[in-house]
């Protein structure tokens, strides 16, 4: 029931956004415009919303406080909209405990925080500034409410593209504008286990960098369907269902076309794919369904040593190369080796995706674009790109750097910047930023998806998990729904 309101809201959101939508193009100003803009005094104050407050605040109100006592005259006001969540700790059996958040009803909240920069945005008001965390921004994009930023960066004489991290940019484009700029990002990679993975196929593993899902888990199928242990074959955490998300995030634009506004869930590939991924689940290779939360925690340490491949952050791949590995830790949580790196996730059109912290897109009826511009430049600059509250990789090459050496410095230069020294800490940090910048330059992909047409689908495919519904009935009720949302928005 409060999945259906979240959809419900959002389907009249929808209409309504498009009914008072503003043209594309009718807000865009002239590189002169932008040039002769850029160059008068900052002053008077702007807002940035944003819904994650557990992701979005401390960063935000460190960058506010500098930028702030930068240039005096200006004020930045923060609104942030969730609540911080509320934790609990639960005792296990074991003696042991974990701690985990009160459940919240987070998508009414969703709903209720699109719902207030819908009306603000259509009455030519709202945020200078907002963040892309929960918004369809690509509806802001289509409609005149987001301002494309490429234009800016080409104007500003204190942006140089050289200077940051172009591909990521280049991947969040939307219609070739660059109507969200990430502030940091981050990617996953698999590993394999090389004491269960030999011979021809670990050799595949070792001479590619990049893998579709199927090739993966095919090169290994018959060995797997053969192992009479308790062997799963991947780690994806939440199993089936996670795997499932993932899958039609990296090939979302085969079922969902925002643009065109068609939905494509009945030609046979999307029932081909549940059936795929339920086969995969009879035959035992994610994570077992669990009754209780401690069930599963206990599981989370018990099952590390079980899995053929492991679907990493990219944390774990400094973690590899680190010359000074945690060995106590690794009894419990192992580390894979170097030549246990198997390689980036791609689509099946060869593309690597992507995954971003925080980004932000501005309101193209703000009245001070300016301070808003030169506030998102100062989040992406060096100072604020080293701040410890950045959670993904910075985009700014510096910081990126710095970032980088964190495991492998022991000391600090008269500069300021760490120093990597010791022929085993230099040899290991080289290897490091060999695999890092290999798979970064490779990163070409970040899919623009719908948070609603996400959570419709993924309910009615937990339904067909359970046995509740048929792949047929989840593809024709898919259509219909996901149809009828993107209707809306004509």
């Amino acid at each position: 029931m409060k999945k259906a309101v979240l959809l419900l809201i959002g389907m009249a959101l929808a209409a309504m956004l498009m009914s008072c939508a503003a043209n594309e193009d009718s807000n865009k100003q002239s590189d002169s415009e932008i040039d002769t803009m850029l160059a008068g005094e900052l002053t008077r104050e702007i807002t940035v919303s944003y819904y994650d407050t557990m992701l979005y605040r401390r960063f935000l109100t460190e960058a506010a406080e500098l930028f702030e006592k930068t240039h005096p005259g200006t004020k930045i006001n923060l609104r942030g909209f969730s609540q911080m969540p509320e934790l609990k700790y639960m005792d296990l059996e074991d003696g042991s405990g974990v701690v985990s958040n009160v459940a919240t009803d987070e998508n009414a909240e969703i709903a209720d925080y699109i719902y207030r920069v819908n009306a603000e945005l259509m009455s030519g008001k709202g945020p200078d500034i907002l963040a892309a965390d929960v918004l369809p921004y690509y509806k802001y994009a289509k409609s005149g409410y987001f301002e494309d930023l490429s234009s800016y960066m080409n104007a500003n004489n204190n942006f140089d593209i050289s200077e940051y991290r172009g591909n990521i940019f280049a991947a969040t484009k939307y219609r070739s504008g660059q109507y969200i700029l990430p502030i940091d990002f981050a990617f996953n990679f698999f590993s394999f286990d090389k004491s269960r993975i030999e011979g021809s196929a670990a050799a595949v593993l070792r001479n590619n960098s990049k893998f579709t899902y199927w090739e993966l888990t095919d090169l290994i199928h018959d060995q797997f369907i053969d192992d009479k242990s308790d062997s799963r074959m991947i780690d994806f955490g939440r199993g089936a269902v996670q795997a499932f998300r993932y899958l039609f995030r990296y090939e979302y634009t085969k079922y969902v076309d925002l643009d065109n506004l068609t939905a494509n869930f009945e030609d046979g590939s999307f029932v081909q794919l549940i059936n795929n991924i339920k086969q995969q689940l009879e035959n035992g290779y994610f994570i077992p369904n669990f009754n209780s939360t401690e069930d599963r925690t206990r599981d989370f340490v018990e099952s590390q040593r079980l899995y053929y491949y492991k679907f990493n952050t990219d944390l774990v791949l400094m973690d590899i190369f680190s010359p000074n590995r945690n060995e106590a830790h690794e009894k419990t949580f192992p580390i894979p080796d170097a030549d246990e790196i198997a390689g980036l996730w791609v689509n099946s059109e060869g593309n690597a995706s992507l995954l971003y912290y925080q980004a932000y897109g501005m309101n193209a009826n703000s009245p001070n674009k300016e301070l808003a511009w030169e506030f998102l430049n100062f989040l992406i600059g060096e100072e604020m790109q080293q701040s410890l509250t950045l959670l993904g990789f910075p985009v700014n090459n510096a910081a990126f750097i710095e970032r980088t050496k964190e495991k492998f410095s022991t000391e600090t230069a008269d500069n300021g910047r760490l120093k990597v020294v010791g022929e085993k800490n230099i040899n290991a940090y080289n290897d490091y930023m060999e695999y890092l910048n290999g798979f970064i330059d490779e990163l070409n992909f970040y899919p623009v998806t719908d948070k609603i047409i996400h959570e419709m689908v993924t309910d009615e495919v937990e339904l067909f998990f359970e046995g509740v519904k048929s792949a047929e009935s989840v593809a024709g009720v898919l259509q219909n729904k996901v149809q009828l949302y993107l209707s809306e928005n004509e």
